[in-house]
């Protein structure tokens, strides 16, 4: 690449900041219940004429992602004293459905909301790792510790137990219609 091409590429970028507000350190996020509006009815929880909500992930989400893709999946023995090695599983379910309490005050407000929830699990098949992104910020404690109280199934091979790592599920709060 010569050097006019960085050049340009620096002032693309930095427009491209402008235009999007972004500059310097972030904005700061209200997670105020109050600041939020009432009747935020998403489209993914079949709420009539509700828009599709959008997941922001938060820094480093994508690298952990790539992380565990090139994890390497061969089973140290355990019983030799050694680890299990953690094996991409990205779309493992719990045993059974994670219980979602909705936030104070966001039920009555009628805010609904959907979020991807990344974790790894132990050899044993306990969340570990959790860290949700949601379309609205105010959920992501509520994903966070209903994925906190669930049990995946064990993954074996060769007998041995394996860790998950990388596994992504989905939240949705959805009101009752």
């Amino acid at each position: 690449m010569t050097r006019h091409m960085w050049v340009v590429a620096a002032a693309l970028v930095l427009s491209a900041c402008e235009v999007f507000g972004v500059r310097g350190a972030p904005a700061p996020v209200s997670t105020s219940v109050s600041a939020l509006p009432s009747n935020i009815l998403i489209a993914q929880c079949g709420s009539p004429g509700g828009s599709f909500a959008n997941i922001v992930y938060p820094a480093g989400w994508a690298d952990r992602l790539a992380a565990t893709a090139a994890a390497p999946e061969e089973p140290v023995d355990e019983l030799l004293g050694g680890e299990s090695e953690p094996a991409t599983d990205r779309n493992a379910k719990p045993i059974a459905p994670p219980t979602l309490i909705y936030p104070e005050g966001l039920e009555e407000r009628r805010v609904e909301a959907v979020c991807d929830v990344l974790l790894d699990t132990t050899p044993g098949g306990a969340p570990r790792n959790i860290e949700a992104a949601c379309s609205q910020p105010e959920f992501t404690d509520a994903a966070e510790r209903a994925l906190a109280g669930v049990r995946f199934p064990e993954r074996r091979e060769g007998g041995r137990a394996l860790a998950r790592q990388g596994v992504v599920y989905p939240v949705n709060f959805c009101l009752d219609k």
